[in-house]
């Protein structure tokens, strides 16, 4: 067989074979059981539709479109706490980024967009680290005064306040950081604010996250303690 008939026969093999990365994409997010049978059916058909003259390009938007729809079935069964670390930064850096462009009309003090930003992201760094499951159980238990738990269950609901109670002061202390550098930042790009005293109001931004994230440990430790002493002392 010449070269010139081995290269076409390499690239239809080629284009026969899904998407490399969509295949990865695909394994990353279906179980285990599933993952063999679902990637091997998919191959098959891919390979079929390529055999009958189909498009190319239709035929990998096809896979990429199938790809899409078992990953979504999936994914936060698989790789919730992978998500929620995702969306916690996201929303993090939205937030942050609305508390910098509202400092300068003061209305981190009227409306403080740190508050907004310290809660969410705290709350879905908590759930990222523990459960959904496990968040709702230790909201449940921490309001109500009656009814009887396994010790696990209370070591699920105490596991998540104390990790959620420490996101609270880690991402305070983020914003608080980054505030700090924005804050100082300023000063050397106009020297002449260092006898500005309204402008020292501003380190207010810095300084709100740390206030609001002892606060919110406190009542997390408060809620743990809580549980700890009605349920496991007894």
């Amino acid at each position: 067989m010449s070269t010139e008939q081995q290269a076409p026969k390499a690239n239809n093999e080629e284009n026969s074979s899904p998407p490399g990365m969509a295949k990865s994409i695909l394994s990353f997010f279906l179980p285990a059981t599933l993952r063999d049978p679902i990637i091997g059916d998919l191959e098959e058909e891919f390979a079929q539709r390529v055999c009958s003259n189909n498009s190319l390009m239709e035929v990998h938007r096809w896979y990429w479109w199938q790809v899409l729809q078992s990953s979504c079935l999936f994914i936060w069964q698989q790789r919730g706490n992978v998500m929620a670390y995702l969306i916690s930064v996201v929303v993090f850096g939205l937030l942050f980024g609305l508390g910098v462009a509202t400092t300068g009309y003061g209305l981190w003090f009227i409306v403080p967009p740190v508050l907004v930003a310290t809660i969410p992201t705290s709350l879905i760094l908590g759930i990222g680290a523990t459960s959904v499951q496990a968040a709702k159980t230790a909201f449940k238990l921490s309001f109500s005064d009656s009814g009887e738990h396994s010790p696990q269950i209370v070591s699920i609901a105490c596991r998540f306040l104390h990790v959620t109670g420490n996101q609270f002061l880690f991402v305070a202390g983020a914003v608080f950081f980054m505030g700090s550098i924005q804050w100082l930042f300023s000063f050397s790009q106009n020297p002449e604010l260092i006898n500005d005293p309204s402008h020292y109001a501003g380190y207010g931004f810095a300084i709100l996250p740390l206030f609001y994230g002892m606060i919110f440990k406190c009542l997390f430790y408060s809620a743990e303690q809580k549980l700890l002493g009605k349920y496991v002392q007894e």
